[in-house]
C-alpha cells in the first residue's frame, strides 16, 4: 500500500501504521525495499523514519525468532 505510486500524504500514513504493526519479520525483505524508495516531499523525513523503525522491529523479531 505504501509506495512510490501512491500519493505522498497516504503514504507516510500508511508507512506510520506499518512502523507501529510490524511485530514478525515476515517482510523484512519488503521493508527494505520500501526504505529504497525516497519520496521527494517528505521534508521532514516522516516516511523513512518510519520505514526505518519498521525495518528495525522487523530485525528484533527476527532475532527473537519471531
Amino acid at each position: 500500500m505504501a509506495g512510490p505510486a501512491t500519493s505522498s500524504p497516504d503514504t507516510t500514513v500508511r508507512c506510520i501504521g506499518l512502523k507501529i504493526s510490524v511485530s514478525r519479520s515476515k517482510n523484512r525483505i519488503d521493508i527494505y525495499l520500501l526504505a529504497m524508495n525516497d519520496i521527494q516531499e517528505d521534508a521532514s523525513r516522516e516516511y523513512l523514519n518510519a520505514v526505518h523503525t519498521a525495518a528495525y522491529r522487523a530485525e528484533l523479531a527476527r532475532v527473537k525468532g519471531q
